[in-house]
């Protein structure tokens, strides 16, 4: 991950300068425990880059983590002689160790939300799932929330994988702990339902009760070349008050089967 410092120029033509410098907080979880903190990991010069890796980070052993556990790192960034947050476009680079691919992407940071909010259930719409016996898509699902130790929010997140014609072929619930990243194999959970040729799917969700980030990996499992996508939240594509949305897309009785159906 490359954190970076450089002037912007927003959606409604405002353009933001660079900052003197920020300054970084940055903590890392597994299973929404917290398993490394520096207060003061480093500064960011303006116009310059903060490099995090893995490896530099002093992560403990895998242990009996599951395949689907994930490290969450999360970066608090804020400018210097400041506490409010300071909006960045980060850039994300992912590597595949074996064959050392690599894909990037750039990323608008969220700012954290105060540890008294509403947590509110997240709704989201990730549309380019690719299948294959080549291919698979795997949906990397992070979430952050200001809390003192590790605990499972208090709804499940529901997750559809609906194929080409709108038929669900899969689905799963997962109650996530606040501070939790997994990485769900949509491959591995179709099984042979896919077929061999590559298939175009739409995977839908609702639930949880936290702030939600969500990445999908296309990755070929010949070359091992891959791609990242990422959904974007609704206050992206819509205006106005998002409760009712929100409501309405978390609402069960929209996805329970209908008499005659």
């Amino acid at each position: 991950m490359r954190l970076r410092n450089t002037a912007r120029v927003h959606g409604s033509g405002e353009k933001q300068k660079a900052a003197e410098r920020l300054l970084v907080d940055l903590r890392a979880y597994r299973r929404g425990e917290l398993v490394y903190a520096s207060a003061n990991f480093g500064a960011i010069p303006p116009g310059g880059t903060l490099v995090v890796r893995e490896q530099d980070l002093a992560l403990p052993a895998a242990g009996d983590v599951k395949a689907e556990d994930e490290f969450l790192v999360v970066a608090r960034v804020r400018a210097e002689g400041s506490e409010s947050f300071a909006s960045q476009e980060h850039h994300l680079v992912y590597t595949h160790a074996a064959s050392k691919t690599q894909a990037h992407l750039l990323y608008d940071q969220q700012p954290a939300r105060a540890p008294d909010a509403a947590r509110a259930p997240v709704v989201f719409l990730m549309p380019k799932i690719w299948i294959g016996d080549d291919i698979s898509t795997y949906v990397l699902v992070c979430n952050t929330w200001d809390v003192a130790e590790a605990q499972p929010q208090a709804q499940p997140v529901r997750f559809s994988l609906l194929d080409e014609r709108g038929l669900e072929v899969s689905s799963w619930e997962h109650t996530f702990f606040y501070n939790e990243a997994k990485a769900f194999d949509l491959r591995a959970r179709v099984g042979r339902r896919a077929g061999a040729k590559p298939r175009f799917f739409n995977l839908v969700g609702r639930g949880g009760a936290s702030s939600f980030v969500l990445f999908a990996v296309v990755r070929n499992l010949k070359s091992n070349h891959f791609a990242v996508e990422h959904s974007l939240p609704p206050l992206y594509y819509m205006d106005g008050p998002m409760a009712a949305v929100r409501s309405q897309g978390c609402d069960v009785r929209l996805f329970e089967p209908r008499a005659g159906s």
